[in-house]
C-alpha cells in the first residue's frame, strides 16, 4: 500500500493494524475499531488519512453520523480530498439528510477520477439521489452510465439499477436515454460542472455574510409529512431547519436557541439563512 503522498511506506505493522481494523468495522467490535484506529493515528503519523478515514467509516457504522460527519471534514486538505474519501463522506451527508451537500460532494468525486470502472458505485449513488432532488433525467444518465460500465466489463447490474432504469424508461417515454456509455457519460459530465459550479459561485457571497450566534426563535414544524420546518426570530425573521436537527421532543410553539448560517433557496434562487446548532433554552 502507499502513503498520502503516493510513496510506499507501510510497515508490516502499520499493515497488520490496517486489515485488523478494517476486519472490525466489517464483522467486529466496532467500537472498539474506533479506539484501534485512534491509536494507530498516533503510530503510524505517515499513514494518518488512512487510520482516520477508518475511525470515521467505525463511527458511520455505529450509527454515530455526526461524529463521523466531523472525522471526514477533517481528511480535507486545502479544500480538497480523495474521490473517494469525497463519496463516503456524501453518503454520510445523505443519512443525515443533507441531500444537496451530499450530491455536491458526490459531483466532485466523479470528476476528480477518471477510472470510471472504479466510480460504479458512486454513478448508482448519484442516480438515486437525483431521483429526490434534481430530476427524473439525471438520475436515468447516471443509473444507464453505470449500467453500461458494468456491462462492458462483464459484470453484473444491481437488480436495483436495473428496475429503476425501467420505470424512468416508461416515465420518460418521449424523452430516450443516452445512446451509449460515451453519451452517458457526457451528459453526466455536465451535470457534475452545473452542480459543482452553482454551488461554488455562492461560496464567496455566503461566505462574506458571516454565521449568527445564539439566535433564539418560535418554532413552526407546518406539515407532519414535511422534512423541514421553520424558526421565526423577534425581528420576524425565519430560518430554515430540517427537523431531523432539532433536539427531542421539540413541538410546535417551542422557544430554541440555534446558530444560523448562510444558505441558499433554490426555488425562491436568493440567499437564505439555515439554522444550525439548535437547542433547548
Amino acid at each position: 500500500m502507499k502513503d498520502n503522498t503516493g510513496h510506499d511506506g507501510w510497515s508490516d505493522q502499520a499493515l497488520w493494524h490496517y486489515l485488523r481494523i478494517r476486519s472490525m468495522i466489517e464483522v467486529g467490535d466496532k467500537t472498539e475499531a474506533v479506539s484501534f484506529a485512534q491509536n494507530a493515528i498516533n503510530l503510524f503519523p505517515k499513514q494518518q488519512k488512512f487510520f482516520r478515514r477508518l475511525e470515521a467509516l467505525a463511527h458511520l457504522r455505529l450509527g454515530m453520523l455526526a461524529d463521523a460527519e466531523r472525522l471526514y471534514r477533517t481528511l480535507y486538505r486545502g479544500g480538497s480530498a480523495d474521490w473517494w474519501i469525497l463519496h463516503e463522506h456524501a453518503q454520510v451527508l445523505r443519512e443525515l439528510g443533507k441531500d444537496e451537500d451530499a450530491l455536491n460532494l458526490m459531483c466532485k468525486a466523479a470528476l476528480s477520477n477518471k477510472k470510471l470502472e472504479s466510480l460504479v458505485a458512486l454513478f448508482s449513488d448519484i442516480g438515486f439521489l437525483c431521483l429526490k432532488t434534481e430530476g427524473k433525467e439525471d438520475a436515468q444518465n447516471h443509473l444507464l452510465l453505470c449500467k453500461r460500465i458494468r456491462e462492458e466489463k462483464g459484470w453484473s447490474v444491481p437488480q436495483t439499477v436495473s428496475s429503476a432504469i425501467a420505470v424512468l424508461d416508461k416515465e420518460l417515454l418521449n424523452i430516450p436515454g443516452p445512446a451509449d456509455l460515451n453519451a452517458a457519460l457526457a451528459e453526466c459530465q455536465k451535470f457534475w460542472r452545473r452542480m459543482v459550479g452553482r454551488h461554488d459561485s455562492h461560496e464567496p457571497s455566503l461566505k462574506s455574510r458571516g454565521v449568527k450566534r445564539m439566535l433564539k426563535g418560535k418554532l413552526k414544524m407546518g406539515p407532519p409529512e414535511r422534512p423541514y420546518c421553520f424558526l421565526l426570530s423577534d425581528t420576524r425573521e425565519s430560518y430554515f431547519c430540517r427537523k431531523s436537527d432539532l433536539p427531542q421532543g421539540a413541538t410546535d410553539g417551542v422557544i430554541l436557541q440555534f446558530d444560523a448560517m448562510p444558505s441558499f433557496d433554490k426555488k425562491k434562487n436568493q440567499e437564505s439563512w439555515k439554522a444550525v446548532n439548535v437547542r433547548t433554552m
